[in-house]
């Protein structure tokens, strides 16, 4: 090729091809030095992004002038001890439209994101290790208020464990709550113009001022945590009430026992709901008679019917505190059934159905089959009412499915009938189940590859021998030469939840020579 060729190509062709080469980034660092055509069009790429060190001096959290024109991610990461001028950097950034903050381990002061705030800013997000629960309250707690910006994404993560959390580190967990709320509820206020995709613990969002107000590009909204109580839950189902023409919704909120099965937009809303164009739902603990799950979804893509937390977690000690006081209303077949038929997504791609088995699980499950045309995903956790009861066996659950050709991921949690008891210790026991649990998965993949030519593998959940990881095994289709047939995922990357919770202590002596145990917050 001439040294004049890439002259000829359109920026769009080029801009493609050094996209492609982002991963693993020296690819792209190479190409960006073959000429200097490539160089300009690759730098926008190269320094899209830009991590900052928020401990660092102000003048050296400020970056070079020649490469301030292409960021738009600025994130931070570390403590932020230098909370005087943190930000003021952005005054040099004019293009930076996301900011993220990670490892902010004391969280992140109110005045420091009100400088960010006053930039045009599209997304503010906060990684798993920055919340303001974690470390020592350096910071004095904002008024409640609203703080205006333009932002459209916000994203401030679930951590699941709270509650054991505190409890370990001798804290209360509704301060800790009262401590994310004070600090991200005029930020969600102030956004309400402008928001499209929220995400949030729902005990860090003030529900009941958010009714009050219009949301008209809300498209994606993502709640999770627990209700602290039944007007909370009524708080949600206000909300929700008033949003129009959502794309996609996600509500994975655990119940109290005295608000079970709260119904998120009411079983007679006060007016009619839009869900023409609703993509993606998924609900925990849903009311079989919720206006949403009453009415014909025909654009619906994914759905998940399911339960948080897990269902499986009952009973396991490390989750002893989470669960307490939480009611587990999982729906029966029968309620999964009756909620399928109403709303009729006939376009439905990917389907989540966590339910107890009743006398309806064949019906429900060849409903599912004859029903869903271009179904490409499938996740079912079957469960029994009591030990003992009747559940459709794993084998007729596989020729059920198998009709559905167009599958490519089949995931099983299924309460077979000789699985050992959950959470007892018992090391011989777990083996002898590994065995037959692999003989199990190798016979519905043979039901399975055979029918599905687009087969991708089946997934059985997996508790490992200490109960702490709850993983998927994977079970290859023949087609796929040179794989092993099972894989067992001893790395964890396929975690159905997230680890429980894990407390440690760091010892140090006191004067008098003694011992004395300080927690370290995870």
């Amino acid at each position: 090729m001439s040294p004049t060729s890439f002259e000829i190509l359109n920026e769009d062709v080029i801009y493609q091809v050094a996209t492609r080469c982002l991963k693993p980034r020296v690819i792209l660092v190479n190409l960006a030095s073959t000429c200097r055509l490539l160089r300009c069009h690759c730098m926008p790429i190269l320094f899209s992004t830009c991590f900052v060190q928020a401990s660092a001096s102000e003048a050296d959290r400020i970056p070079p002038v020649a490469i301030r024109p292409y960021i738009r991610f600025l994130i931070y990461t570390g403590r932020h001890s230098q909370a005087e001028s943190l930000g003021d950097e952005l005054n040099y950034l004019p293009h930076v439209c996301s900011v993220t903050f990670e490892q902010a381990t004391n969280g992140v002061p109110i005045t420091v994101l009100q400088r960010c705030l006053k930039h045009p800013l599209a997304s503010l997000s906060f990684a798993q290790s920055s919340r303001w629960t974690i470390g020592p309250r350096q910071w004095p707690l904002p008024a409640v208020g609203k703080l205006p910006n333009t932002l459209e994404r916000l994203d401030y993560p679930l951590y699941p464990w709270k509650a054991t959390r505190a409890f370990h580190n001798n804290t209360d967990v509704g301060q800790e709550a009262e401590h994310e709320l004070r600090h991200l509820g005029p930020i969600v206020l102030g956004m309400h113009l402008s928001a499209t995709s929220l995400s949030s613990p729902v005990d860090a969002v003030p529900l009941a001022a958010m009714s009050k107000l219009s949301w008209p590009k809300l498209a994606d909204l993502n709640l999770s945590g627990r209700y602290r109580n039944q007007s909370h839950a009524r708080d949600l189902q206000q909300f929700c009430s008033c949003l129009d023409s959502l794309l996609s919704i996600v509500l994975h909120v655990a119940q109290p026992v005295d608000c079970a099965r709260a119904p998120i937009f009411g079983r007679r809303p006060t007016r009619a709901l839009d869900t023409s164009q609703l993509q993606s739902l998924s609900v925990a603990y849903p009311d079989p008679d919720d206006a949403i799950l009453s009415q014909s979804c025909s654009a619906l893509r994914r759905l998940a019917l399911r339960d948080y937390p897990r269902y499986y977690l009952q009973g396991s000690p490390r989750h002893e505190i989470e669960n307490k006081d939480l009611a587990v209303p999982i729906l029966s077949s029968s309620e999964c059934l009756r909620i399928l038929t109403r709303m009729a997504p006939l376009s439905l791609q990917h389907l989540e159905l966590v339910y107890g088995a009743d006398q309806a699980e064949e019906a429900l499950l060849l409903h599912v089959a004859s029903s869903y045309p271009r179904l490409e995903a499938i996740q079912l956790h079957q469960y029994r009412t009591s030990r003992g009861s009747e559940a459709l066996h794993f084998r007729r659950i596989a020729d059920i499915l198998a009709s559905m050709t167009t599958l490519r991921t089949v995931n099983f949690n299924l309460d077979y009938e000789d699985a050992p008891p959950s959470y007892v210790y018992d090391p011989e026991g777990h083996d002898e189940w590994r065995s037959r649990l692999a003989r199990y998965g190798g016979d519905m993949l043979g039901t399975l590859e055979r029918a599905c030519p687009a087969l991708e593998g089946l997934f059985l959940l997996y508790h490992d021998d200490s109960d702490r990881h709850h993983f998927w095994v994977r079970f290859v289709p023949s087609r796929y030469p040179g794989y092993a047939r099972i894989d067992w995922d001893w790395a964890r990357e396929r975690l159905d939840c997230e680890p429980p919770y894990r407390h440690q202590s760091r010892i140090r002596r006191r004067d008098d020579g003694t011992r004395r145990e300080y927690p370290v917050v995870w």
